[in-house]
């Protein structure tokens, strides 16, 4: 079981979870000419992309699945409508990812965001007890 432990991340901005919605608001930001890893940070709790399509099973093949968004700017990838979905959407997520220089910060399990001075926050998170 981890700890919780505080990081200090000076940013202006910081996203909680690479899934759809946090890889599309690192798109949005970049368009506002907003730099990841420097004004922005996406932060993630998973080892790898995929958001919680991670933690599916292999039996959710890409065909059962109801529906996958397109991430802005990046469409659907085409795929082997038997392979396991979560296995689809992490290379699609890794891709988006690198492509665009996301940056994103892993592994990072947020547990709790306080509000500490005007307009700045800390950030707990759960830390490997080693």
């Amino acid at each position: 079981m981890g700890r919780s432990s505080e990081t200090v991340i000076d940013r202006r901005i910081v996203v909680i979870g690479a899934g759809q919605a946090g890889l599309s608001t690192g798109y949005y930001l970049q368009r506002e000419g907003l730099r990841a890893g420097v004004d922005f940070e996406i932060l993630d709790a998973n080892p790898t992309p995929g958001g919680a399509w991670s933690h599916r099973w292999d039996a959710l093949t890409f065909s059962l699945v109801n529906g996958v968004y397109d991430l802005p700017g990046s469409p659907k990838p085409v795929a082997d409508p038997d392979e396991p979905a979560r296995e689809v959407i992490k290379r699609y997520y890794g891709g988006y990812e690198r492509d665009r220089d996301l940056k994103i910060s892993r592994p990072w399990r947020v547990v709790a965001v306080e509000s500490i001075a005007g307009d700045r926050f800390a950030l707990r998170h759960a830390a490997e007890s080693g």
